[in-house]
């Protein structure tokens, strides 16, 4: 039987187990594990996940794939049944069901119980309260003009680009929503932002939305203009080309970890109103050991520009391994203050996320952000948040210094010959690359040698690679 403690070896766990590479191989009740490459008709299993992926492969030991509360296995009892527990994640495109299982959008209100226990059929024909949870296809408004295609408004503020499936409904379609908590679902009737309620009435009353028009216009000459959004990766200041010193709100994205609300344990990056992504390995102990602080600039020093938040969720990417230092990523999200994340400022703003498909030319210059230490034999750090703009490097050449440590999802940065790169104390925190005048984390703060010496680059995750299940970890939660 596996033991909860602190430490993780082959005869214990640590947290939910995640990184256990233990021999166990029975469960609590005495029942023989399974062997991960007999499980082919289940979930998780070694042709699904090669190679010592989550910490499958031929053997039966206890692993925890999922996420799950502690390190489980399949079993002879259950080999042949349904897959063991829903998907943990729903892709963009998908909703999940009342019984957790993911299910494409397009199959919502299509007349059949796809579910299986029939929430997909649920509120298709009217609405309840403002209609927020409304999937149903009715596309004409209340004056009968047809409605505009989500992904056909990328200029306004909700479109199928930037609002998810999950947790919006919106998707390459044109039936009526309410993403913004309006008093009814509605639509955009035109380009410039003109929208309507729909013909669609209340589940309790069948109430007609036609006598509930907002002023003396008809509803389709109002107009839905978007609220003024700053587009991610936008720095409130001109980012200079030299210096090692940041200029404050020239990182506005950057965010700060700290335990017991003061100490420095890592850095991280916002990513969204209400997550920042860090490294995984940061997230050694309980998530309510830390408070993230946005908008720090000196750390000594209150400048009324601070938010600090406690942590909601902690996501630690599935495939981590404590060993290697692979897939190291996680996702925190804020714990809300009076409803809200974080609040839009001059020096709190989001960064984007590159597309999966993104790339950038080997010598690209980037930016490392943080208040780690500026030399490897000193042990104090600044206090004023700095920076350096180091070059991306070759695959190839990265491989060559590192060798086998160097794994997939990984990549290097920074100057052969020596020179400023992140260090102990950047951990967690952002490499930054410009695309069309915009800033995108490209790289999450891994591990290095020292800091900055001779042909010791710094390591960091590739966060292109982490896009899909950053966005489905969003989604979901």
């Amino acid at each position: 039987m596996l033991l909860r403690v602190t430490g993780e070896s082959a005869y214990c766990y640590r947290g939910k187990g995640l990184v256990y590479r233990g021999h166990d191989h029975e469960t609590i009740r005495g029942l023989t594990c399974l062997f991960w490459n007999e499980t082919l008709d289940r979930k998780f299993n070694t042709r699904d996940y090669p190679n010592g992926q989550l910490g499958l492969g031929p053997h039966n030991h206890c692993r925890n794939p999922d996420g799950d509360e502690k390190p489980w296995c399949y079993t002879v009892n259950d080999k042949h049944a349904p897959p063991r527990e829903p998907p943990k994640y729903c892709r963009s495109d998908e909703v999940i069901c009342a019984n957790r299982q993911c299910l494409p959008a397009r199959f919502v209100c299509n007349g059949n119980d796809e579910c299986g226990d029939g929430s997909d059929e649920e509120l298709c024909d009217c609405f309840r309260g403002r209609g927020k949870d409304y999937r149903g296809r009715h596309s004409v408004t209340t004056a009968g003009l047809p409605c505009l295609f989500w992904n056909a408004t990328v200029h306004l503020e909700f479109n199928s680009w930037k609002n998810s499936q999950t947790e919006y409904g919106i998707g390459q379609h044109n039936f009526c929503r309410n993403p913004d908590g309006d008093s009814a679902p509605w639509c955009y009737t035109h380009p410039n932002g003109r929208y309507g309620y729909c013909n669609v009435s209340r589940c309790e009353d069948k109430f007609d939305l036609s006598d509930k028009l907002m002023g003396d216009a008809p509803r389709s000459t109002q107009i839905r203009l978007p609220r003024p959004v700053i587009p991610c990766g936008t720095p409130s200041v001109a980012q200079p080309l030299s210096g090692d010193v940041a200029v404050k709100g020239e990182h506005p994205w950057q965010a700060l970890l700290l335990t017991k609300g003061v100490h420095h344990a890592c850095s991280g990056t916002l990513v969204h109103d209400c997550w920042v992504v860090t490294a995984a390995h940061c997230m050694d102990g309980s998530k309510d050991a830390y408070v993230i602080r946005l908008g720090e600039y000196n750390t000594v020093l209150g400048e009324q520009t601070e938010q600090d938040f406690g942590i909601d969720k902690a996501v630690i990417h599935p495939g981590y391994d404590v060993g290697t230092g692979q897939h190291d990523i996680a996702l925190l999200k804020l714990r809300k203050k009076n409803g809200a994340c974080a609040r839009t400022t001059n020096f709190v703003r989001p960064i984007c996320l590159p597309d999966a498909e993104m790339t950038f030319p080997v010598g690209t210059q980037c930016d490392v952000s943080g208040w780690g230490r500026t030399d490897t034999d000193r042990s104090l750090r600044p206090t004023t948040l700095m920076k350096a703009r180091i070059p991306l490097l070759h695959d190839g050449l990265c491989q060559h210094i590192y060798g086998d440590k160097l794994l997939p999802g990984m990549l290097c940065a920074g100057h052969v010959r020596g020179g400023n790169n992140a260090c102990k104390g950047d951990i967690g925190g952002p490499l930054t690359c410009k695309l069309d005048g915009k800033w995108v984390l490209w790289g999450v703060t891994s591990w290095g040698f020292g800091c900055g010496e001779p042909k010791t680059p710094g390591v960091y995750t590739r966060v292109a690679e982490y896009t899909d299940w950053l966005q489905r970890v969003m989604a979901f939660y």
